[in-house]
């Protein structure tokens, strides 16, 4: 994925924004701290719809654990960390996005299902 995201950025120019969508875990702290240097948005998916029954709680489970501390750090890069998914509520987003200082996230599946 490395290779192909560098061909794209020597094609970019000044005025064309980059970014990727990636799973937010931390065995991919790696490759997502590479691309918070080079990119100019990373969209980090942290619901998981495979596990149905744990999907209302995959939120707070995400950001309760050290991944979220690793992602604070990423924010002093160059890309802007859009979080997406584990919202049920507009309400729900509001509150992380105040409490964390984040500008901007994006709703998945679980805002979008029926509680349970």
């Amino acid at each position: 994925m490395k290779g192909a995201l560098e061909k794209v950025l020597e094609l970019q120019s000044d005025d064309f924004m980059i970014g990727i969508k990636v799973n937010g875990e931390d065995k991919y702290i790696d490759f997502i701290e590479w691309c918070a240097e080079r990119l100019d948005l990373i969209e980090l998916s942290t619901g998981n719809f495979e596990k149905r029954d744990r999907l209302f709680y995959n939120f707070k489970e995400k950001y309760s654990s050290g991944f979220l501390l690793r992602h604070r750090e990423l924010m002093s890069h160059r890309a802007r960390i859009v979080p997406t998914g584990g919202f049920a509520s507009k309400a729900d987003a509001r509150e992380f996005m105040e409490r964390e200082g984040i500008p901007m996230v994006g709703f998945g599946r679980l805002y979008c299902l029926p509680e349970p």
